[in-house]
């Protein structure tokens, strides 16, 4: 399901006696330093782009989780 939905790798880890964790890793990421310590090191023009950009990114991560799902649920069936 990983593969056919674009992901690039993930896992399932026990967290709790009863609770699991599911981590996925795909492509869609944005790091950027913008602070450092009291010093900011961006514009705030800059910043403003970050913000849409990763807005962009976030969508396009709900996207994909959508699709993961069904291509699980697909598997199960």
């Amino acid at each position: 399901a990983m593969k056919k939905t674009g992901l690039k790798r993930g896992g399932i880890m026990f967290a709790a006696e009863g609770k699991w964790m599911l981590e996925l890793m795909g492509t869609q990421n944005l790091a950027v330093p913008v602070k450092k310590g009291a010093k900011v090191l961006i514009e705030r023009d800059y910043l403003k782009h970050l913000l849409q950009r990763a807005n962009e990114k976030l969508k396009k991560n709900y996207a994909l989780l959508k699709k993961f799902e069904k291509n699980c649920r697909r598997l199960l069936e």
